[in-house]
């Protein structure tokens, strides 16, 4: 993964919460947080994967690193194990998100990638993003099997799809039977 969980979660809160931030938070570091932004890599860091010899990059998306994780396991129809202690992840996020009360791996991550390569090519590939000043971590592994697990210390969950697909599916269905539709 290159990037930060809910990074651009981050920003977004800041904007829309900027009023009820500033009487929890001191000035220094909510600028310090609103300049986090630049951090990541960007897409750079997917042409950067590719020439070192990635065989997939996938941007985390608007749904965060956890519907990222599900999205990717399904697009590449392999399972996954990622460990969530891995996952990189800002202070401040962590500190907003638990102050907003939502969870920072499940708001916006765009801007950064997850990636999948063969075994061989994974260090080659961190070290090739290392080198363009782009954070790369391993935070799991794809597997042949259908499951999506986190990994958390001795503890184990699975990954769900994400839940406003399912909530957008859900009134799709209650809009149809309002209107007589079958």
């Amino acid at each position: 993964m290159t990037g930060y969980a809910g990074l651009a979660g981050t920003a977004m809160l800041l904007n829309r919460k900027k009023n009820e931030l500033e009487g929890r938070f001191s000035k220094p570091f909510l600028e310090r947080t609103a300049k986090l932004g630049a951090e990541g890599g960007g897409e750079r860091a997917g042409a950067v994967a590719l020439k070192n010899g990635a065989e997939c990059v996938f941007e985390v998306g608007e749904d965060g690193v956890f519907a990222g994780l599900w999205t990717f396991a399904c697009y590449l129809e392999r399972g996954i194990r990622a460990d969530i202690r891995r996952i990189p992840i800002k202070q401040e996020t962590i500190e907003i998100a638990n102050h907003l009360d939502v969870n920072p791996y499940e708001i916006s991550g765009k801007g950064a990638y997850l990636i999948s390569a063969k075994p061989d090519r994974k260090e080659i590939i961190i070290n090739g993003l290392m080198q363009n000043k782009i954070n790369a971590v391993c935070i799991g592994e794809l597997n042949d099997g259908n499951d999506r697990v986190l990994l958390n210390g001795s503890s184990r969950r699975f990954l769900t799809p994400v839940s406003r697909i399912e909530d957008e599916k859900k009134l799709r269905e209650t809009q149809k039977n309002q209107r007589g539709v079958n």
